[in-house]
């Protein structure tokens, strides 16, 4: 077996789970903080150009839709008329996650976070982008400056699986992903295979490994865990 069919192995395990599609779209978060970290458009002291904001509207209106090629064109846009909008930089960095441009996210958010530093869902976004940029320890980092922020959300689960990743699966950890919601054991194996297809095979049979041995974790979930793992040793051996 090859690399690239190893790795098409593991879309296939996915797909034929009925898992396969969009990363984990349910721990990102759309939308700008204004100055008191809640989800705004617009902030106090800024203003973007008319130009900005039609073509900001223009991708979130074809974003939800899920006409991902538009809302990217529109948002890249957006950011050409407004550098510093940070509505339409998270919102590119959301769909570039999902679309599995995780070095791209980065970049947007890295910079980001420096107009807004005291911004929970930036921080968020950030963390999967480290995570699937094979930096697990920043995105573990930068998830708990995300619950810092808001204390709110006291469990993020992006905390847990950058744990996961780095084979730390601290009582903390443990606890969090037994209290998971149904969506986010999914979550956990559509991002091991994303992780696979970005090459990042070693952290993605971390996370599969480690999350097996947590207990009280749905069946289903376990079942598809474990072939998971069996794809990923497969195609760590023919990476050799």
């Amino acid at each position: 077996m090859t690399v690239s069919v190893a790795r098409l192995a593991a879309v296939v395990w996915l797909a034929s789970a009925s898992l396969y599609g969009r990363i984990s779209s349910d721990l990102l978060i759309p939308g700008w903080c204004g100055a008191t970290g809640a989800i705004t458009v617009y902030e106090a002291g800024f203003h973007p150009s008319d130009k900005a904001i039609q073509h900001y509207n223009r991708g979130t209106a074809e974003q939800f839709p899920g006409n991902t090629a538009a809302a990217i064109r529109h948002y890249q846009i957006s950011i050409e008329w407004e550098p510093k909008f940070t509505a339409a930089q998270n919102n590119l960095a959301k769909l570039f996650l999902e679309t599995r441009e995780a070095a791209a996210a980065l970049t947007l958010l890295e910079d980001a976070v420096q107009t807004h530093p005291a911004c929970a869902s930036l921080y968020t976004n950030l963390a999967m982008s480290y995570i699937m940029t094979g930096r697990p320890a920043d995105g573990e980092a930068a998830a708990r400056r995300a619950r810092s922020l808001n204390p709110a959300d006291p469990h993020n689960p992006l905390i847990a699986l950058a744990s996961l990743i780095q084979n730390r699966p601290t009582p903390e950890v443990v606890r969090v992903i037994q209290q998971a919601t149904p969506e986010h054991h999914l979550s956990i194996l559509r991002l091991a295979a994303d992780l696979a297809v970005l090459g990042e095979v070693q952290h993605a049979l971390n996370l599969l490994e480690r999350y097996l041995e947590i207990g009280d974790i749905p069946h289903d979930a376990r079942e598809r865990a474990r072939v998971g793992v069996a794809l990923l040793k497969q195609q760590l051996i023919a990476g050799r």
